[in-house]
């Protein structure tokens, strides 16, 4: 009915077809970027586990004891940032050795009692015994290579597929 109460003889109008937003499919290119990006990081991590396993096999397991912390600062982007890092001391065959650690622990004090591992023929590159300072670098750069593996695996899977 229009609005002086007669019956509307008008066409019925159809609803316009909602108009979808046009997808452009992600050039190849990008795929193959980020594939090769992470076979590049998980040989990478790849390396430094190695690194890693060789670094620890014949080690001989000796306390060390932590004698200075270190406070580096320094900026990251626009926010300041401290890095806190142990200076470990530790002897082996009569003779004292002292190494920097390479991953911060906030629950460090001097005086805290830590196991080193030392290879009997280098004894001055010994290395803190935890499990942040003998894998964290690999479980990072390796873990970026599967993530972007895993997100080229699932983009490509996921595509639109152009029509035939």
């Amino acid at each position: 009915m229009n609005w002086l109460g007669q019956p509307d003889r008008s066409p019925a109008t159809q609803p316009e077809p909602a108009r979808s937003a046009t997808v452009k499919p992600i050039p190849s290119v990008v795929y193959l970027f980020f594939a090769f990006a992470g076979l590049v990081c998980i040989a990478i991590g790849g390396y430094l586990g190695s690194s890693t396993l060789s670094r620890i096999s014949g080690v001989q397991r000796v306390e060390g004891k932590v004698v200075e912390i270190i406070r580096e600062r320094f900026e990251d982007g626009s926010e300041r940032r401290e890095s806190i890092l142990p200076v470990v001391e530790y002897q082996f065959s009569g003779q004292s050795h002292r190494i920097r650690g390479r991953v911060g622990d906030l629950s460090l004090t001097v005086g805290r009692q830590l196991p080193v591992l030392v290879q009997p023929d280098r004894p001055a590159d010994g290395m803190i015994d935890s499990f942040a300072e003998k894998w964290m670098s690999m479980l990072i750069v390796g873990g970026i290579g599967v993530l972007f593996l895993l997100f080229t695996t699932i983009a490509h899977c996921c595509r639109p597929q152009s029509p035939s």
